[in-house]
């Protein structure tokens, strides 16, 4: 049973969230959740609360993670600005060995 649980920011597709529970990866947008335009302590205590790994472009979360002496797992995707076509073909592959990672508790992944 995969434990990964994600929460994908707003600056990233909502379809990378369906796309990812449909491979069997339990996700959701920060739209879907009614945070879309949250600030970030806002999003980071929601991803505290339920567990989630946010994924991410934006540094700002990897910046309080570094200053937290306790947080949510990040997933800091690396790509710059890519539409949805380059996105997910980049991503996707590196998703089963990112989950395992997450599961075994790294807090903090790149994706490059």
């Amino acid at each position: 049973m995969n434990l990964a649980r994600l929460l994908i920011d707003a600056q990233l597709p909502p379809h990378l969230a369906r796309t990812l529970t449909e491979m069997g990866y339990p996700s959701a947008h920060l739209e879907e959740v009614g945070l879309r335009h949250a600030n970030d302590p806002a999003i980071w205590d929601y991803s505290l609360l339920l567990n989630r790994a946010i994924v991410t472009k934006d540094d700002d979360f990897v910046e309080r993670f570094r200053r937290q002496s306790r947080g949510s797992s990040i997933v800091w995707l690396r790509i710059g600005n890519a539409y949805n076509r380059a996105l997910l073909p980049w991503l996707l592959p590196a998703v089963p060995a990112l989950v395992k990672r997450l599961e075994a508790r790294n807090c903090l992944i790149k994706i490059w």
